[in-house]
């Protein structure tokens, strides 16, 4: 299974040792596949925390263009213009707010490439929906159980 993990969504997997040797193991054993775009590479990268920042490093991703181009955002060989469908979706959930624009490329992005989006972001998951865009959206616990059941 593909999961698209939202930035933040690191910061709750690095707090959890053990799960995130979990989710290491099944990474790289090819059970499951975190897949991020340039916009979460690009968070990562600024985590201020060294250590966290390098805890996060070692979590096996692949790294997919974003569906979708923003300018100010998306980066040249990084992203791929969309259709005009998609390109309205990301307009609408991102509302001209860069914030809203990277979370808009990347659940435009999990469409195509994973088969879950995991999020905490109660209004990301609300977009979504209201969008009826055609991926599922995983809570962390919910993501958490699919790698390392109880």
């Amino acid at each position: 299974m593909r999961f698209m993990l939202d930035t933040m969504i690191f910061d709750h997997v690095v707090a959890d040792a053990p799960f995130a040797e979990a989710l290491r193991v099944a990474a790289e054993a090819g059970q499951i596949t975190i897949v991020t775009t340039h916009v979460q590479e690009d968070q990562i990268a600024a985590i201020p925390d060294a250590d966290k920042r390098e805890a996060v490093l070692r979590i096996p991703r692949s790294v997919v263009p974003t569906t979708g181009f923003a300018l100010d955002v998306s980066r040249l060989g990084m992203a791929r213009f969309a259709d005009e469908q998609t390109s309205a979706t990301i307009e609408r959930i991102g509302q001209r707010h860069p914030k809203n624009v990277k979370d808009a490329l990347i659940a435009a992005t999990a469409c195509d490439e994973a088969d879950a989006l995991v999020t905490e972001d109660k209004t990301l998951r609300k977009r979504i929906v209201r969008e009826g865009l055609k991926v599922s959206v995983l809570t962390f616990e919910e993501f958490r159980y699919h790698v390392w059941p109880l």
